[in-house]
């Protein structure tokens, strides 16, 4: 672990965005030669087994073993706070529930950009920063996560689709360049570049903060699980198996580190697959009337850390909700006197985005 001065971000509001991180006083404090680096990976639609098995009938133990196996905690009944990746990243990433938020823009509110904001400006990320953390954001094609406004270094592939890059792929027509052709390539080549971006990540000094946001195994679907390119044949799980072997490969290569400077590593997902029904009309599918499996299958959710030198410490709760990532990271290793947020869960009608639907209850019993 790198050696850091002792020093302490005060927990309060941002003037800029409002967002509380918890309530004033609190601290976060790094002693010399206690920061280890944190990588935050959040693989997009990646269901926990509950919601795999649930969905679509696969069955992901091995993985979650070797998970175990390698030191990692998981916890088995983790449930997103929200079923879309801006909402879900935004609660998860200012350390706070986006009810309150819902409540003051009012449902038939469309505009994004206050959760964009909260992913923008990354409060978790902000905080590091102040006790001596470089913050890395490797962001993909997605829009809303490609950029940070508070990190050291932005890394991404710059492409993605928009008018814009349409208006961009017509010119360099003229120029003579080849511009990507298809979603497919365009998944393959973000792939590819964020596995690359990691792998150099890892080999920079420390103390570091990784954020990455890798669109892995959300569709397209384009690997089969021995990571052949073949968009035609590829189905969510060849592509949720080639997933694990690149997770299983970089992550053990962290792990070969002595010890004592191995890295706190959070593998998660920001929402899990969409259920079958949503996705032959997601216009009309109404989540208060969802079963009990659909309800899992979408936020039944990957949540496994690696805690270096948290033998004897609580485990993890088994239904660890995602807003409370960082309170735990922050109770176990920086001295914060955080308390968790209720894990609730929320569903909104396709378009409306803060038109909370709480499912808190019935995801509840549907894990039992």
């Amino acid at each position: 672990m790198a050696a850091l001065p002792i020093l302490t971000y005060r927990l309060g509001v941002d003037s800029n965005t409002g967002v509380a991180a918890s309530a004033a006083g609190e601290q976060l404090t790094v002693g010399a030669g206690e920061a280890p680096d944190i990588y935050h990976l959040v693989f997009d639609r990646y269901g926990s087994e509950a919601s795999l098995r649930s969905g679509f009938d696969i069955d992901n133990a091995a993985f979650v073993s070797w998970l175990e196996g390698q030191g990692f905690k998981v916890a088995d009944h983790a449930r997103a706070n929200h079923l879309k990746t801006t909402l879900s990243l935004a609660s998860t990433l200012s350390l706070a529930p986006l009810d309150e938020l819902a409540d003051d823009v009012g449902p038939e509110q469309r505009d994004l950009g206050p959760v964009y904001e909260r992913i923008r400006r990354n409060r978790a990320g902000d905080m590091l920063r102040d006790v001596g953390y470089r913050y890395t954001h490797l962001g993909s094609w997605y829009n809303w996560t490609r950029e940070s406004d508070v990190a050291d270094s932005v890394r991404g592939l710059g492409a993605y689709r928009s008018f814009a890059q349409l208006v961009l792929a017509r010119s360099i027509l003229s120029l003579g360049m080849t511009p990507l052709r298809s979603d497919s390539e365009l998944a393959r080549a973000t792939a590819k570049y964020q596995w690359d971006e990691l792998e150099d990540i890892a080999a920079e000094p420390g103390p570091k903060y990784v954020f990455a946001h890798v669109l892995l195994p959300h569709p397209p679907f384009v690997y089969l699980a021995d990571g052949t390119y073949a968009p035609d044949e590829a189905t969510f799980e060849t592509q949720l198996r080639y997933t694990n072997a690149r997770i299983k490969a970089f992550v053990g290569g962290l792990l070969e580190a002595p010890p004592d400077a191995r890295p706190i590593i959070i593998l998660q997902a920001d929402e899990g697959p969409y259920p079958e029904r949503f996705a032959k009309d997601a216009e009309s599918f109404d989540w208060a009337g969802a079963s009990p499996d659909e309800l899992v299958t979408k936020f039944g959710v990957l949540n496994a850390m690696y805690l270096p030198g948290a033998e004897g410490e609580a485990p993890l709760r088994s239904d660890l909700s995602l807003v409370n990532t960082y309170p735990e990271v922050f109770r176990r290793y920086f001295g914060a006197a955080m308390v968790d947020h209720p894990d609730s869960s929320f569903a909104s009608p396709e378009g409306r985005p803060y038109d909370l639907i709480d499912v808190t209850d019935e995801l509840e019993r549907a894990f039992q």
